[in-house]
């Protein structure tokens, strides 16, 4: 990131809800009979007037207007309308005729003034509950596969419901998202977009993924204690636990400097300015040297359950699939198999180690969604087995996957993995790999397109 972040403007925010917004606006007002009057409240005024004209493009027979005071009037006159018009276009024509469906967007600033107007006895409320839930999920799509599943993983240590950071809404994490795509996903930026979720930039988040979720957990700990505390800013600095005296100074110094009431300002300020750009949590080094769990090795992942096509198969179609396994999905068809695997060291000897957990990926798409769990046994024993059941209720997509393995802790954080030389691996390498990590089965065959996500 050589060339700084570059920061998620108002307009491509607009233009992101917009794309999940206008579709659904669009099937309302299309479903609405002559005479119908509905409402639109607590959207920006950016966003009202884009909608307002995508929805005359694309419903011209409706009315669509925007409640305006005098600064949006000179900004939309097109779309812009007083009180006094809106109650005429929500009146029947002077010949009793209906007009075509009513929708305005109402500013939250105008709303209370003109309330008995278009109250809800007579303006139905339109509802836009779920859009940045949409949109995150479209988001999340779009992330490269290799860090698709570490990103959900620290979102998830954010969004856990026993602890939720409050920063960590779905607008947040929208603009998170956005800023990454923006970005290119380049993983440093996605490390350094963190203030948009009031967190310290990381530019090396992303460098081990297996990490992230500890990191970030870290990275809330650490601003929940400089945000909340009633010390002075020098020595909410000291307090931190972190080893280089000088570097803590210096950082108490910003702290002191630029005030800490808004964790959201002041982490935005890190990355803004390149000059704090040596204060970003990439260099916190702790005293105590951080909160990983000891790496584990998980290997021999074996899929014993499924048939091998083998060589004296008598079927043309199949002489390329010969040696590989298949999983033929039908009513008649498999209803479970299971992965074994190996563990080193054994998995009471691991600190932090609470479950195994085994996905799916699909080698076009990454993680499948189907995810089965497995407590960490206490017995001496190296090797577990995971069961999928009930797969026949599954809609599986046609094409290969396999089958990955990974340790978790109680909190949900990724335990590191290492290969068999204790070189660390990358949990969530890219799905479309050809060459599988240690923790990965071989590739299989699913023989049923599905007909949607499942």
């Amino acid at each position: 990131m050589s060339l700084g972040l570059r920061e998620l403007t108002g307009q491509e925010l607009s233009a992101a809800l917009e794309s999940v917004l206008l579709p659904r606006l669009f099937k309302v007002l299309a479903a609405r009979d002559l005479g119908h009057c509905m409402r639109v409240t607590d959207l920006d005024r950016e966003l009202m007037i884009r909608l307002a004209g995508g929805l005359r493009a694309v419903v011209p027979s409706a009315n669509v207007v925007v409640l305006a005071d005098d600064a949006l009037r000179a900004q939309a006159p097109g779309l812009a309308v007083t009180s006094t018009k809106l109650v005429e276009l929500r009146n029947p024509l002077p010949n009793d005729e209906l007009r075509p469906p009513l929708l305005v967007f109402v500013p939250n600033d105008l709303r209370a003034s003109a309330e008995d107007s278009f109250g809800v006895a007579t303006f139905e409320e339109v509802s836009i509950d779920g859009a940045y839930a949409d949109l995150n999920a479209q988001l999340i799509t779009q992330i490269p596969a290799n860090l698709r599943v570490a990103v959900e993983a620290c979102l998830g240590e954010l969004r856990r419901s026993d602890s939720r950071w409050r920063y960590a809404d779905d607008a947040a994490v929208v603009r998170y998202l956005l800023t990454c795509q923006v970005n290119g996903f380049d993983p440093d930026a996605m490390g350094a977009a963190l203030f948009e979720l009031s967190l310290v930039p990381d530019f090396e988040l992303f460098q081990q993924a297996e990490r992230a979720p500890a990191r970030v957990a870290r990275n809330r700990e650490c601003v929940e204690q400089v945000t909340w505390s009633t010390k002075t800013e020098r020595v909410r600095a000291l307090e931190l636990g972190l080893h280089d005296p000088v570097f803590c100074k210096q950082l108490g110094e910003f702290f002191s400097r630029v005030g800490v009431a808004n964790p959201k300002e002041w982490t935005q300020l890190i990355v803004r300015d390149r000059v704090n750009w040596p204060l970003a949590f990439n260099k916190w080094l702790f005293e105590d040297g951080g909160v990983n769990p000891d790496a584990i090795f998980i290997g021999d992942v074996e899929l014993p359950d499924l048939p091998v096509v083998k060589d004296d198969n008598e079927d043309p179609s199949l002489s390329e699939l010969i040696g590989h396994r298949v999983l033929p999905i039908s009513k008649t068809g498999l209803k479970k198999f299971s992965v074994s695997f190996r563990v080193d060291p054994a998995p009471s000897r691991v600190e932090g180690l609470s479950r195994f957990v085994a996905e799916v990926v699909s080698r076009d798409n990454g993680p499948t969604g189907l995810r089965r769990r497995k407590a960490a046994w206490t017995k001496g024993t190296d090797s577990g087995v995971i069961a999928f059941s009930s797969i026949g209720k599954i809609d599986w997509e046609e094409g290969w996957h396999f089958v990955r393995v990974y340790g978790e802790t109680e909190d949900g954080d990724r335990i590191p993995l290492a290969d068999g030389e204790g070189n660390p691996i990358r949990f969530n390498s890219d799905a479309s790999e050809t060459l599988a990590q240690s923790n990965e089965s071989d590739s299989l065959l699913c023989g049923h397109r599905r007909r949607g996500r499942g």
